[in-house]
């Protein structure tokens, strides 16, 4: 018999079970993750040409429990400050960017709030500095309408759709081609994605770490291993939870015999949650969460005979074709992010990828970089691509952020069944945080 058993070992797990080591160490306790690795979707991927992230790419320093476990953890000499500056390659085969407020389309009803739009955007593009995406603008007017709107009325659209009512056509279409993200546009709800789009900002100072993120769970796994009362099994599924006379059975493949508790936390993300049959009776609040699609390549490239590397000199871009991001990485070891994808775009690459192999993703990605950018590149020396079926969550519509998020920390309030991960957080879905701001309020729920 545990005293607590956590299943799922990505970072909210393994965080819960980090602060019961620290607050609780008498405590015995259990974690379960089906996978060989923690972490989850914060997973680095190392080899001889590359150390990059294959899921969780950045930190925002706007986030307080993340960028204090970083420094508990001593990893605070690695943050490295990732630069905000981006330009949109409309995919036209011209090599144009668009850098700058003045560059979308405008409005053509006259008005006070129009007619002093020039003025407007030189300030924003005083703000915001040089290759500053051009939807900024429109993104803030979005921002300054919904204030007019009712939270619930906010929620029962999506953030496309409320566009529609505040923007004209053209600028509604600039941003789903310019913006890079596509499930925020078509699947969050407004009030969320708006809530989002905050985080998302230039403003605000994004971090990476150096040598990667899975050093966090790294550290985290060897303080912990230093506690006798704890356990963690690797690669073990659960198949099934039965909750009798105040006691949960956790059944797990290939093991007859059923791990005992009498508190379980689930850290897990929602296609997990369906498939255990304890949490059928939530399902509709569940529905609430849309899953979204996420897939990053990336490629290492040799230098031309002069030694130059074509991405040199290339800002970070989002475009309109599949690539829908460009990130340059690091041009001395010839390593570019050469497309982020979501959506209907990730499942383009993963289905080339499924059906021809990488040989035919590097052909299609030398059609689409010359698309957008105009440069005839090489053959990559060699590509990645990582697809995650569900990426990260989003408050789909008609969703009460607020209340769902609330409710699914002890999801029953008859047995002590607790939930937590980034899917179901309010305000930090979507990111590291969001799994640790649920996390925390499960294990203070346990105090």
């Amino acid at each position: 018999m545990y005293d607590i058993i956590i299943i799922g070992g990505g970072i909210a797990g393994v965080y819960s079970l980090y602060q019961f080591h620290k607050k609780s160490p008498h405590l015995k306790i259990l974690l379960i993750e089906k996978e060989s690795y923690l972490g989850g979707r914060v997973l680095t991927y190392k080899d001889k040409f590359m150390t990059v992230e294959e899921g969780a790419g950045r930190i925002s320093g706007s986030q307080p429990l993340i960028m204090a476990l970083i420094k508990e953890l001593g990893l605070n000499s690695k943050l490295s400050e990732i630069e905000s500056t981006a330009v949109f390659s409309p995919a036209d085969g011209t090599s144009s960017t668009e850098s700058s407020m003045g560059d979308a389309p405008k409005q053509k009803q006259r008005s006070i709030i129009n007619a002093l739009e020039p003025i407007y955007e030189i300030l924003l593009d005083i703000g915001f500095g040089p290759r500053t995406l051009p939807n900024v603008g429109l993104i803030l007017k979005l921002v300054i309408a919904s204030k007019t709107y009712s939270k619930k009325t906010l929620q029962k659209q999506t953030l496309e759709s409320f566009a529609n009512k505040i923007l004209t056509k053209e600028q509604v279409e600039y941003i789903k081609r310019s913006f890079g993200y596509y499930s925020e546009l078509v699947i969050m709800n407004a009030y969320d994605a708006i809530k989002l789009l905050n985080e998302l900002g230039p403003n605000n100072q994004f971090y990476s770490l150096k040598g990667g993120l899975s050093q966090i769970l790294e550290k985290m796994e060897e303080k912990i291993a230093k506690n006798p009362n704890i356990k963690i099994l690797k690669g073990k599924k659960v198949k099934n939870i039965i909750h009798i006379s105040d006691n949960f059975e956790i059944y797990v493949e290939n093991r007859t015999k059923p791990f005992h508790t009498k508190k379980c936390i689930c850290a897990l993300p929602k296609p997990a949650l369906e498939k255990l049959h304890i949490f059928s009776p939530i399902k509709p609040m569940l529905n609430k969460v849309e899953c979204g699609t996420l897939c990053r390549i990336y490629s290492k490239f040799d230098p031309d005979p002069q030694g130059k590397m074509w991405f040199k000199d290339l800002p970070k871009m989002t475009t309109d074709n599949e690539l829908r991001m460009i990130i340059p990485y690091n041009a001395k070891t010839g390593v570019i992010m050469i497309s982020y994808s979501d959506n209907k775009y990730a499942d383009f690459w993963k289905n080339i990828y499924d059906k021809k192999g990488t040989s035919e993703v590097n052909k299609v990605l030398q059609e689409k970089v010359q698309e957008t950018t105009g440069i005839k590149i090489p053959v990559p020396h060699d590509t990645h691509l990582f697809y995650w079926s569900c990426g990260v969550g989003y408050w789909g519509v008609g969703a009460d952020s607020q209340e769902i998020s609330k409710k699914m920390i002890q999801p029953f309030p008859n047995m002590e069944m607790y939930v937590c991960g980034e899917n179901y957080s309010e305000n930090g879905q979507q990111w590291i945080e969001g799994a640790l701001e649920t996390s925390k309020k499960v294990v203070s729920n346990l105090d």
